[in-house]
């Protein structure tokens, strides 16, 4: 199914469509497996209409359609929280909306702690974090999750090329019988009792 046409359909649909993909493709993986069925395209392209929902359910988690209002809530709050924080140097205090990506709202955070010591440190900063995730969550909104996504691909002729370069060297090479399994070295010692004869 095309992206476009996908976006138009809610996130409850789309989870049931997922659902019933992951059914179908694990009966199409089965059915392959034993035989049944010589369908390796409908597989992939299960596969790639799975991908293809996920990145939309996806988007629309780092995409709250934050209005904004609700950013300037959450500016306004992370200010106030810097200015009325005892351990924090109010007047070098910064909070600015850098950027907005197709993924996330991007704030600088800037400010001082007042303190020599590591844990007081990383105790105040700690308390900043929390009641700044308390605060979005609050205004109805939330925090972009970081992901990344990597696409791996072949092309099977190449693959088929490798194993045929690589089958004749390998067949010829033989473990030495202190290196093999049991099973094997037995093997071997009949395969050549039987030749010597």
């Amino acid at each position: 199914m095309r992206a476009d046409k996908l976006r138009e359909i809610d996130s409850d649909e789309l989870r049931r469509q997922v659902a019933e993909i992951q059914e179908q493709n694990f009966r199409l993986r089965f059915q392959l497996s034993m035989g049944q069925s010589d369908g390796l395209k409908k597989v992939r392209n299960i596969r790639k209409d799975r991908a293809r929902i996920l990145t939309i359910l996806r988007d629309r988690e780092l995409h709250p359609e934050t209005a904004p209002d609700q950013v300037r809530v959450v500016l306004a709050e992370i200010r106030n929280v810097l200015t009325n924080q005892p351990k924090i140097e109010a007047s070098t205090a910064r909070v600015r909306l850098t950027e907005v990506t197709p993924t996330a709202i991007n704030v600088e955070i800037f400010c001082y702690v007042l303190t020599r010591e590591f844990d007081e440190f990383a105790t105040a900063r700690e308390q900043l974090l929390l009641r700044i995730m308390k605060f979005v969550e609050e205004s109805g909104t939330n925090l972009a999750a970081a992901s990344q996504t990597l696409y791996l691909g072949g092309d099977p002729a190449s693959k088929k090329k490798i194993d045929a370069a690589v089958s004749p060297a390998t067949s010829s090479v033989a473990e030495p019988a202190d290196r093999q399994l049991p099973d094997s070295a037995e093997r071997n010692a009949r395969d050549k009792a039987g030749k010597d004869d």
